[in-house]
């Protein structure tokens, strides 16, 4: 009876070991008629352009006095002018922002205490209307706003134009993927990775002296965005 036992016990461990043989050289057989897949990278861009809605204005009052006190009270004068200019030209008090108040106190060369302070007031205006950007301008010099930091136009359909950038720069990406399969007989199975990139974009808006004749040319032209996708493609037979 023993005898049997070990008999059997020893047939069972000779079946099981030819079972996973057997798998095994299945398994080798089996990855030997994969066709063989290459990896390609591709890079595919686009650039998608949006026509401006509003620009935002970035706009300064800078004084100084001999104690921060008379500065403080010469800019909010003069500030208060500014917006009460903007104002009258079509801007909303909802559409003026302070971005900054500052005081600094200015030292004479080798001097440990202050001889003057000096008062920045920083704003933000935001104009819908763009016709009326160069005489906004114009206006707010005139009432006294000494600094212009720049004009940033942005146009409401900006996401749009982004989905639009990325459908194109895939479609790109997709194009030059194929070219490289058909070179090389082969076809594109598939995408392995998409690594998209942030858009880049903007246009650079020119100020032009004003002159009497008119007012300050603003031009909004255009806003272009810019994306590029990196997409790793599977080419085989």
């Amino acid at each position: 009876m023993r005898n049997r036992l070990l008999l059997s016990g020893g047939v069972l461990v000779a079946v099981l070991g030819l079972v996973a043989a057997m798998n095994w050289v299945d398994g080798r057989t089996h990855a030997s008629t994969q066709p063989p897949v290459t990896l390609v990278t591709v890079v595919g861009t686009s650039t998608a352009s949006a026509i401006p809605t509003q620009a935002v204005l970035d706009l300064g009052v800078q004084t100084s006095a001999s104690n921060a006190a008379s500065a403080l009270s010469q800019n909010s004068a003069i500030s208060h002018t500014v917006i009460s200019r903007l104002e009258q030209g079509g801007v909303t008090s909802q559409n003026i922002a302070t971005n900054a108040l500052n005081v600094y106190p200015q030292y004479a060369s080798g001097s440990a205490q202050p001889t003057s302070y000096q008062v920045d007031n920083q704003l933000s205006v935001t104009v819908t209307n763009l016709a009326s950007v160069g005489a906004l301008l114009d206006q707010a010099v005139a009432a006294g706003a000494n600094q212009v930091e720049g004009i940033d136009f942005t146009a409401q359909n900006q996401s749009s134009a982004y989905r639009t950038a990325y459908t194109d720069a895939i479609a790109n990406a997709s194009a030059r993927a194929l070219a490289i399969a058909t070179a090389l007989h082969e076809s594109v199975l598939g995408v392995q990775s998409v690594d998209p990139s942030n858009g880049s974009g903007g246009t650079v808006f020119p100020i032009f002296a004003a002159s009497s004749a008119a007012a300050t040319p603003v031009m909004p032209g255009q806003q272009h965005t810019t994306v590029s996708v990196r997409v790793v493609f599977r080419i085989g037979a």
